[in-house]
């Protein structure tokens, strides 16, 4: 039996939750690829940042000791937010996100959940095998 098996047997016969791991995605560039995802979003031109000068929040989402990103994005009443676990300079895209969000203590395979607020309703957003998924609560 592997070392990785007897960790996670362990954890689960103790109640406890196993590290977190974030679904296999491409290693990119966090912030060109959020610019990339902003202009899809907002159907900008290639190139066109409206002003937009990428300044993400940090936040150890997966709790491994190293600062992930939220880049989030807002313009004409509509706001899109793109999350990323960081690898050293490697990020890995963990969704989109329609809203600005609020990180929450609870957690979901090692991600803390977060919390996306649009107009008078929200949502919670919680890891899977895809990456962050939001759904009413």
């Amino acid at each position: 039996m592997r070392l990785a098996h007897v960790v996670l047997f362990a954890l689960a016969a103790c109640g406890g939750e196993p590290p977190a791991v974030a679904p296999a995605r491409p290693c990119v560039d966090a912030e060109a690829d959020a610019l990339r995802r902003m202009r899809a979003h907002f159907h900008l031109a290639e190139g066109d940042t409206a002003g937009f000068s990428p300044s993400p929040t940090t936040v150890d989402l997966d709790h491994d000791g190293q600062p992930d990103r939220i880049y989030t994005f807002e313009l004409g009443g509509a706001s899109l937010t793109v999350v990323y676990a960081m690898q050293e300079a490697c990020g890995q895209p963990m969704g989109e996100i329609d809203g600005p969000v609020t990180v929450l203590r609870t957690t979901n395979r090692g991600f803390s959940d977060l919390r996306v607020t649009q107009g008078a309703s929200w949502k919670i957003c919680r890891v899977g095998e895809d990456g962050y998924r939001c759904t009413e609560p």
